[in-house]
C-alpha cells in the first residue's frame, strides 16, 4: 500500500498530505509530510538558539546584559486587597486634634479684664485646639485662685498677682499668655460725697486724689490689685494708706457694688461692668482710673500662669492653649463690641446689655488694654518688671518668671 505523501513538485507551493505529484521521468516521487515538517522546525530551532549563544556571548563581552521582557505578574487576591487604598474614613486625619480633657482655669473674680478667656469659651475656641470644653473656678479671692493652681486643680490662673509672691518666695510659676494690657480699675465715689467735696470727673487730677482724704474705701481683698491701687492713689496726693483713709476688704466686685448703694463705703476700687453700672444706676460717678497714670501703661493684670512642672510635664497641653490664646486674639480683633458683648453677657447677668457693650468698647476697642492683648499676647520681661516694681516685689528676675515658647510657636504658626 502507498504511503502517504505531500506535494514537493509544484511551483504553486506545497500540497495537502495525501496528495500526489505528477510523476516525472515515469517516475513517482513520494516524500513524508511530518518528518520534512519536524526536520524544518528542529532546524531552525537551532538556528535560533545558536544565534542566542552568539548574541549572549558578544554583549557579556561588551558589558551589557540582553534585555529581557518580564512576564506579566498577577497579584493574589490578598495581595490585591492590601494594595488598594483604604476608605478615607478609616484612616486618621492629619489635622484631627487630641482629646486633651477639660481645660481649667482659675480666677479671682470675674471683671472686663477676664472677658478674653470668657469670650473663648462662648465661642468653642479652645475646643478646637482638642479640648473638650472650658471650666472656670471662680476661687472667690486672689490667695485663694493661688491655692487652687498650686494643688494642681487648674491648668492655668487667670489672677496673676498672687503668684507673682509665690515666685518671689521661691515657688515655680511661669507666666505664658498676656490676656489683658493695662490696669482696669476705677474709683468710683458715691455721687452725693462727690458733691460734698465739691469734684467731678473733669476736676483736675489732683484735686480729685485730695478728695480721697478720709474716706471709706471698698476693695477686694488685701495685697490684691484693687488694694494696691487705693493706696497708690492715696501715696500719690501724700496720704498714709493706714492713716488718712480706711481701705474695706470686701471680696468680690458685686459685693463692692452693693455696699456702695447701701452707703456702706463712701469709693470703691472696681472695674467695668460694674463701675459702668454704679454710674448707670445714678448712684456712683468714676472720679480716678488707673489709666490716668502713666505707671499702669504696661501692666499687665490678667493673664495665664501656670506651673512650670506641667509645663514641662505636658507640653503638648500647653501648645494648645497657647494656640487657642492666639485664635481667640484674632477673633476679638476681627469683631465689634456688639459681637463680643453677646458672648460674654450671660457671665454678667445682673449687668445691662447696654453698659456691658459699652464696656466692651472701651476695653477691647483698638489701643485698649483687650485689644493690645489680642494684637500681642507675649508676656514682655518690661511688663512683668512694671507689675513686680509695682507690688513691691524684689529679686525675682522677670524672665525667668516668663515662658513664652508656648505663645510665640503659636503665633509662628
Amino acid at each position: 500500500m502507498p504511503d502517504r505523501v505531500s506535494g514537493c513538485c509544484s511551483g504553486r507551493g506545497q500540497v495537502r498530505d495525501e496528495q500526489r505529484c505528477r510523476p516525472r521521468g515515469g517516475k513517482q516521487v513520494m516524500r513524508i509530510s511530518w518528518r520534512n515538517r519536524v526536520g524544518s522546525l528542529l532546524t531552525a530551532a537551532g538556528m535560533v538558539f545558536t544565534s542566542v549563544l552568539v548574541l549572549s556571548a558578544c554583549a557579556q563581552q561588551s558589558g551589557t546584559a540582553p534585555a529581557q521582557t518580564a512576564a506579566p505578574t498577577v497579584a493574589s487576591p490578598a495581595a490585591q486587597t492590601a494594595a488598594s487604598p483604604a476608605p478615607q474614613s478609616a484612616a486618621p486625619s492629619a489635622s484631627r486634634k487630641p482629646d486633651l480633657g477639660k481645660l481649667k482655669i482659675v480666677t479671682s473674680g470675674l471683671s472686663i479684664s477676664h472677658a478674653y478667656y470668657l469670650i473663648a469659651k462662648a465661642e468653642g475656641l479652645f475646643e478646637k485646639e482638642g479640648f473638650s470644653g472650658v471650666e472656670i473656678i471662680d476661687a472667690g479671692g486672689g490667695p485663694e485662685s493661688a491655692a487652687v493652681l498650686t494643688r494642681g486643680d487648674a491648668d492655668v490662673s487667670a489672677t496673676a498677682d498672687p503668684l507673682w509672691r509665690l515666685v518671689e518666695k521661691g515657688e515655680d510659676f511661669k507666666g505664658i499668655a498676656a490676656l489683658y494690657k493695662g490696669h482696669p480699675t476705677f474709683l468710683v465715689m458715691r455721687e452725693s460725697v462727690a458733691k460734698e467735696r465739691g469734684i467731678t470727673p473733669t476736676s483736675p487730677r489732683v484735686d480729685r486724689v485730695k478728695a480721697l482724704k478720709g474716706l471709706k474705701i471698698g476693695m477686694s481683698t488685701p495685697g490684691s490689685p484693687t488694694d494696691l491701687l487705693a493706696r497708690f492713689m492715696l501715696k500719690s496726693a501724700g496720704y498714709d494708706p493706714d492713716k488718712d483713709a480706711s481701705i474695706v476688704p470686701l471680696t468680690s466686685a458685686s459685693a463692692m457694688l452693693a455696699a456702695l448703694q447701701q452707703g456702706q463705703i463712701d469709693a470703691m476700687m472696681n472695674a467695668h461692668p460694674f463701675a459702668a453700672q454704679a454710674e448707670k444706676q445714678d448712684f456712683g460717678v468714676t472720679i480716678l482710673g488707673a489709666r490716668e497714670f502713666p505707671e499702669f501703661e504696661n501692666y499687665v493684670l490678667t493673664a495665664f500662669v501656670a506651673r512650670g512642672s506641667d509645663l514641662r510635664a505636658k507640653p503638648a497641653r500647653y501648645e494648645a492653649i497657647a494656640r487657642g490664646v492666639v485664635t481667640t486674639g484674632r477673633f476679638i480683633k476681627s469683631s465689634t463690641p456688639e459681637q463680643l458683648q453677646a458672648l460674654i453677657q450671660s457671665s454678667f447677668s445682673n449687668i445691662d446689655p447696654a453698659i456691658m457693650t459699652a464696656s466692651v468698647k472701651d476695653e477691647a476697642g483698638p489701643g485698649r488694654p483687650i485689644h493690645k492683648a489680642a494684637t500681642d499676647p507675649v508676656i514682655h520681661p518690661a511688663e512683668l518688671q512694671t507689675v513686680l516694681d509695682f507690688m513691691g516685689i524684689r529679686g525675682v528676675d522677670p524672665t525667668k518668671a516668663i515662658d513664652d515658647s508656648f505663645i510665640r510657636k503659636a503665633l509662628s504658626q
